[in-house]
């Protein structure tokens, strides 16, 4: 607030339940566009309205997103002003293949994240746990950064962890990634480091996929190094 006048700013995202335009209408299997799991918060402000109270947006709280500004005030004569400006969007983009079937992508942009907590498994020896990360889209690259932290009464338990990875779509079936992170104890002089590459095809309902990984100071031991692969075939029936 700034004397009358007031500038009000939200952000949403929500990413629980992704329906085709089809599905989304198919109240049979989807009554009111519900899930079991959907919680949505206590405070929820969202009017949108078109000319302040004509046509109202119907939220889509399984899976929408966007930003809201609003400034309001006072003028003198006792007249109020109040402006909006909002843009509101799908988590993905949905292309007709055929009048039942639809493909969906992506929608380019950035998304940022954040979290904290509190652990403590014997009492004086709580960790405070925070995680941060971004991720953008753009096109079929996604690129995404990660940071952690412990920080707890000792040494041992005061622990950075940062991690970045990429992923190429090649195809609409076919997708290439690479990851790398590293974790540091302060108590320890050797970081460990980890880094991996993988890749997933799918063909109808069958998706095959496989990847290698390499773990430098497990541990924090600099005589641990380990590598690893794995190949998995999943069935949708």
């Amino acid at each position: 607030y700034i004397g009358v006048w007031s500038l009000f700013f939200e952000y949403k995202r929500y990413n629980f339940d992704k329906l085709s335009p089809v599905d989304t209408d198919y109240i049979i299997n989807n009554y009111g566009n519900r899930i079991d799991y959907q919680v949505m918060p206590i405070l929820y402000r969202e009017q949108n309205h078109s000319f302040l109270g004509r046509a109202a947006h119907q939220t889509n709280a399984n899976d929408e997103r966007g930003i809201q500004f609003e400034l309001s005030g006072g003028l003198p004569n006792g007249f109020q002003v109040v402006t909006q400006y909002s843009h509101l969007s799908r988590n993905d983009t949905w292309s007709s293949i055929s009048p039942i079937e639809w493909k969906n992508e992506r929608v380019e942009g950035l998304e940022i994240g954040y979290g904290f907590g509190e652990t403590e498994e014997t009492t004086g020896t709580a960790i405070d746990d925070s995680a941060l990360y971004v991720k953008y889209t753009y096109g079929s690259v996604t690129v995404g950064y990660q940071m952690n932290e412990s920080d707890g009464p000792t040494s041992a338990t005061d622990i950075d962890f940062t991690a970045a990875g990429i992923t190429y779509a090649v195809t609409d079936d076919f997708t290439i990634g690479y990851s790398t992170s590293e974790s540091d104890k302060a108590s320890d002089s050797d970081v460990q480091e980890a880094t991996a590459i993988g890749a997933s095809y799918t063909s109808g309902g069958i998706t095959v996929a496989g990847s290698m990984n390499s773990v430098d100071n497990v541990g924090y031991d600099a005589s641990a190094d380990r590598d690893g692969y794995e190949f998995n075939i999943s069935f949708a029936f």
